[in-house]
């Protein structure tokens, strides 16, 4: 369910900076069967608008599949909370979320566009 698809944020939690929602602009995710993915500052909107996007290489930590690492343009660990066809929730940290449970992190909620 993670592929195959562009993953946009919509709600975020930034702990004590507060949460913000995304209703046009956003930020994009997709993680390819690869193990490659990518990111952008993109639209809910116009589905072609990609600016600056970065690349990163990706992988899950555990037997469960429920942590993913991303190493290059993106850095960091995403805890998945819930990931069904339409949604992801993840918590976001700068290192393993299960191995450091106590760590600063921030909490984020996508929706899927499927790929034309």
């Amino acid at each position: 369910m993670l592929t195959d698809v562009e993953w946009l944020m919509v709600w975020a939690d930034y702990g004590s900076l507060g949460e913000e929602t995304y209703e046009a602009e956003t930020d994009i995710y997709r993680f390819e069967r690869s193990g490659k993915g990518w990111f952008a500052n993109g639209s809910w909107l116009d589905s072609d608008k990609k600016d600056g996007i970065g690349y990163f290489q990706w992988t899950f930590t555990t037997e469960n599949f429920s942590v993913i690492c991303m190493a290059g343009y993106i850095e960091g660990y995403w805890l998945i909370e819930k990931l069904t066809p339409n949604e992801l929730w993840v918590t976001s940290a700068s290192q393993d979320p299960v191995l450091y449970p106590s760590q600063d992190s921030r909490r984020y909620k996508f929706k899927a566009r499927k790929i034309k």
